[in-house]
């Protein structure tokens, strides 16, 4: 949805929470410096099933990335990161984290 900066993002509710998510490929490189780089948390869904991403943080404000990506199997492989500064939170995701239903993707 189009907000004042002309930003077309993703917004949704779960579990009584606004999240709005900025997909970088629909930003300038600017707006991706603006927007993601004020953002805590990051998303990143990666297309390529085998080269896994290690997110890197960059700035002060990103904390948290969550990556999920195809896994050859079926389903999605999840992998979260943080900062050192970060206090360690729930809910834990195991090393290894395979999820084959799209609905417990979400959650």
């Amino acid at each position: 949805k189009p907000n004042v900066d002309d930003v077309i993002s993703i917004y949704d509710t779960w579990r009584g929470f606004e999240v709005m998510c900025h997909v970088a490929p629909w930003l300038s490189k600017e707006k991706q410096r603006k927007h993601l780089g004020n953002d805590k948390v990051l998303l990143i869904y990666q297309e390529d099933p085998h080269t896994p991403v290690v997110p890197t943080f960059r700035g002060q404000v990103n904390s948290v990335a969550i990556v999920v990506r195809p896994a050859l199997e079926g389903g999605w492989h999840v992998g979260t990161w943080k900062r050192a500064r970060v206090k360690e939170f729930g809910p834990e995701i195991p090393l290894k984290y395979h999820v084959k239903d799209p609905a417990k993707l979400k959650e």
